[in-house]
């Protein structure tokens, strides 16, 4: 098995998560994050000992709103320091991907325990700001602003 399911699926069987292996290399798991239900993948490369981890928002876009929601999450890449937001103009889809290549390094469990978190975290900041521009026609540069106040 390669390195990176084994620490994924290590540490599913630690935390005492339900993970669903797909494909040889390919994970689907959820999470609650509040009131939020995410749907999430987790993705080992075969070339790399790299792994891929996607929280997708339990919202899409319509194709009504598919440019202002592009011009948000646009927005709130360029501040991002750790993933990025993505959405796939043929369904509306949006979700989050973080990625980290372990090539040279030990694998340890709060690495990929950090990035699941981290994905999570930055899912809810984000999410209710897709859901604004959305149903509530808020502007992107406005949206991302709310989503970016601490």
């Amino acid at each position: 098995m390669h390195p990176v399911a084994q620490a994924l699926e290590a540490l599913f069987a630690q935390e005492g998560w339900t993970i669903e292996k797909r494909e040889e290399n390919r994970y689907v798991f959820s999470f609650r994050s509040g009131d939020n239900r995410y749907g999430m993948h987790a993705i080992v490369s075969d070339q790399w000992n790299m792994l891929r981890v996607y929280t997708v928002l339990p919202v899409s876009a319509p194709a009504n709103k598919l440019t202002d929601v592009a011009e948000y999450l646009h927005r709130a890449n360029y501040g991002l320091v750790l993933g990025n937001f993505e959405l796939d103009f043929r369904d509306g889809e949006v979700r989050y991907k973080i990625s980290a290549d372990f090539q040279d390094n030990e694998i340890k469990l709060d690495h990929v325990n950090e990035m699941i978190q981290c994905a999570l975290s930055t899912s809810d900041r984000y999410l209710p700001g897709v859901g604004a521009v959305i149903f509530a026609g808020q502007a992107p540069a406005a949206a991302v602003e709310a989503a970016e106040v601490d």
